[in-house]
Order: C-alpha cells, then sequence, then structure tokens
C-alpha cells in the first residue's frame, strides 16, 4: 500500500496494476520487499487531469474506467479505491 500511496503523492498514476506487477523480492520471509512493476502506462496527473486512454489488462481494469466506456465523453477520474484492489490482491 506504501507504493501506491508514495506513487500518488508524487502525482502518477499506474494505470495497469495487477498481481503480475506486483513482487515478493526479499532474503527474509519475514520481512518481504514489495516492488511495484511495469510503469509503461504510467501517467503523470493533476486535480484537473482528466485520463481518456482506455489502458490496462481488461481482467484488473477499474470500475470506474469500465464505466467510462458508457458515458459520451469516455472521461473517468484517475483516483482508483486503492483499498479495494489490495483486498483483491491478497486473496
Amino acid at each position: 500500500m506504501s507504493g501506491i500511496k508514495y506513487l500518488h503523492s508524487k502525482n502518477i498514476a499506474h494505470r495497469d496494476l495487477k498481481p503480475e506487477n506486483i513482487l515478493l523480492c526479499s532474503d527474509d520471509d519475514s520481512n518481504p520487499v514489495v516492488k511495484i512493476t511495469d510503469m509503461g502506462l504510467s501517467k503523470l496527473v493533476g486535480v484537473d487531469t482528466v485520463c481518456k486512454t482506455f489502458c490496462g489488462t481488461p481482467q484488473y481494469l477499474a470500475p470506474e474506467v469500465l464505466l467510462s466506456r458508457a458515458r459520451a465523453n469516455g472521461t473517468y477520474d484517475f483516483k482508483v479505491r486503492s483499498n479495494l484492489l489490495v483486498g483483491h490482491i491478497g486473496r
């Protein structure tokens, strides 16, 4: 969760966060290091940013991205409910 918070604090939206892009790297199983990879679709965003590009892995798209396809202008808010995603990945 701290990695996502860090990206968001730097106004970066990953746009393709999924289990395959989260790596556990550690020699000590009791203290794993979690790394977020594949920043190829990431984007610098601001408060007034409107994301229009339909991108990411279809199975892991955020609900607001899928729902945006039904909107006439195809836009969505870049703020994703990270806690829902982490809960899904943690299963």
